[in-house]
């Protein structure tokens, strides 16, 4: 991503042959979060920089985005979880966290021509337990199949439009 004026890049660094100097993404995360961002961007969440963005998602910063590795919307708390344990987190917190940070969940699948989206989805925590839920998908060769959780996350999105949201 190019930067811009009121944009601020950062990127991570590996440590110098004396081992010092490294720069993380979880440094980078909680650094950008001391600046007051209005979006925090995080290109791939593969680690312990999971709470600390976790928490971002959580304080206001609408609009944010990451990419997380996952074979499916329902595999991504799965995924979420093992992340969140790296961070420390009990998986009950990462589960309580999750569930108020992320608006949608799109799954891209690689084609032989490009990436598509397969899926669209969401989070929900349901008794501590994080769950995804698939509320449409495509096969990419027909139209797409609106799931039996299509109904909640138009009511969702609707609301947020209206202001009755987060």
């Amino acid at each position: 991503m190019p930067c811009r004026t009121r944009t601020r890049c950062r990127s991570w660094r590996a440590a110098n042959v004396e081992g010092k100097g490294a720069v993380g993404l979880p440094d980078l995360v909680k650094a950008t979060l001391r600046m007051r961002p209005d979006r925090v961007v995080v290109g791939e969440c593969r680690g312990e920089e999971v709470a600390d963005l976790l928490r971002a998602l959580n304080s206001g910063h609408r609009g944010s985005f990451t990419t997380v590795h996952a074979d499916s919307v329902s595999r991504v708390p799965g995924r979420l979880i093992a992340l969140g344990l790296l961070a420390g987190l009990e998986p009950r917190a990462t589960a309580m966290l999750a569930d108020g940070a992320f608006d949608v969940l799109l799954h891209l699948e690689r084609g032989s021509q490009c990436r598509r989206i397969a899926q669209i989805g969401m989070v929900q925590c349901v008794d501590g337990r994080l769950c995804g839920r698939v509320v449409a998908q495509w096969s990419g060769t027909g139209d797409a199949v609106a799931g039996e959780a299509w109904s909640d996350f138009v009511a969702q999105w609707k609301e947020r439009g209206s202001g009755g949201g987060a």
